[in-house]
């Protein structure tokens, strides 16, 4: 598998307090279906223009290129609290897209690629090959998770006062909105792929 690596302007080096990857975020881009969407998400992270969000990500996938914009080791500001126990992976696509968007040869053609980014990032870091609930992120449970999961985790400690890190850092609630992949997500058979791609690397 071939990954391009353009470094994105804004980023963190290295992890708050040393803490280890133990999420891997899935996030749609809100872009396009296209061929060039890893490389112009890329190329826009790399600008990093003051007039536009300052926000990064590791890795963006479309169907046929994977490129990374932070190193794994480092942290991507895509995700709130999920940044600093996260790897993050943009997928080509919105969180609007229905069965049959997730199920077009496109879409296909990018979710294999992507589960084999992550069935590999899953073996670096030793993350499970789950994809736990929400209430259960809420409670630092490793896995594959979306975004809106971060996001319900997020609202969720605020509503009951919980001040644990990710949720509470330095006496403020730390919070997200976003609602990616969307409640049409594939979960069930991405999670298959990943393990499938984890075995086929033994």
């Amino acid at each position: 598998m071939t990954i391009k690596f353009l470094q994105a302007q804004h980023f963190t080096m290295g992890r708050r307090n040393g803490a280890q990857p133990k999420w891997v975020v899935i996030h749609t881009a809100e872009t396009p279906e296209s061929l060039k969407t890893a490389e112009s998400l890329a190329a826009w992270a790399a600008r990093g223009m003051a007039s536009e969000p300052r926000v990064s990500w590791h890795y963006a996938v479309d169907a046929d290129s994977i490129v990374q914009s932070v190193r794994e080791d480092d942290t991507a500001w895509a995700a709130g609290p999920g940044n600093t126990h996260g790897i993050h992976v943009e997928l080509a696509g919105r969180a609007g897209q229905d069965d049959a968007g997730w199920g077009d040869d496109f879409s296909v053609a990018m979710l294999t690629r992507a589960a084999e980014l992550v069935a590999g990032i899953c073996g670096r870091w030793q993350i499970p090959i789950i994809h736990p609930l929400k209430s259960s992120v809420l409670r630092g449970q490793p896995g594959i998770v979306g975004h809106d999961q971060i996001t319900w985790s997020s609202q969720e400690a605020r509503r009951q006062v919980l001040r644990v890190d990710p949720w509470y850092v330095a006496g403020k609630f730390i919070a997200t909105s976003h609602t990616d992949p969307g409640k049409h997500f594939p979960w069930a058979s991405f999670v298959s792929q990943v393990e499938a791609a984890s075995k086929a690397c033994l």
